[in-house]
């Protein structure tokens, strides 16, 4: 049991507080974060030419291929790692199903945090990252999309994790977070 390996996914609605204890998490432990969002504005902003790329810039969102695509390319040289921490992937139910697969073939368990945090909470705290997404107009879209195609994930990433942590950090600052 000790030396089984286990991927942490990590989900809940923009400005909840993913980052900040999946981040910490990442420093005690020393596993690697994988932050899905980042990778791909990241990508973005270095001027790839990948029409999936344009969807993250019209919607927010790529399309379910391309971020399967990323995230198994990214993991390549991390899978030897008996933990992995996972942000922002997945986010819909085809990508939790092939997400959940891929990472059972490696060998691993999942353990889910989902950050129950509720939304007039999280609209209410202050952007921590100059994400260009972070205009009131886009955090509104971004709950929006929470709403619609992650929410209905949670029965199906609960049936699939061998581990299941619910969070509500509403009443937490960062500094409490990281004690």
């Amino acid at each position: 049991m000790k030396n089984q390996k286990r991927v942490v996914i990590g989900v809940g609605r923009p400005r909840c507080g993913k980052k900040t204890h999946l981040e910490y998490l990442s420093s005690i432990t020393g596993a690697p974060y994988i932050d899905m969002g980042a990778h791909l504005r990241a990508l973005k902003a270095s001027g790839s030419e990948n029409p999936a790329l344009q969807s993250l810039k019209d919607t927010g969102l790529s399309p379910d291929a391309f971020v399967i695509k990323e995230l198994k390319g990214w993991l390549v040289g991390k899978l030897k790692s008996p933990l992995l921490i996972l942000d922002g992937v997945p986010r819909n139910i085809a990508q939790t199903k092939t997400i959940c697969a891929f990472m059972k073939h490696q060998g691993f368990k999942v353990t889910t945090i989902w950050f129950e945090t509720p939304a007039s909470v999280c609209l209410s705290r202050d952007a921590r990252d100059g994400r260009e997404d972070e205009s009131p107009e886009k955090v509104t879209k971004r709950m929006k999309d929470f709403a619609e195609l992650t929410e209905p994930m949670k029965a199906l990433l609960k049936h699939k994790s061998s581990v299941w942590i619910s969070v509500d950090n509403s009443e937490l600052s960062i500094g409490e977070v990281r004690t």
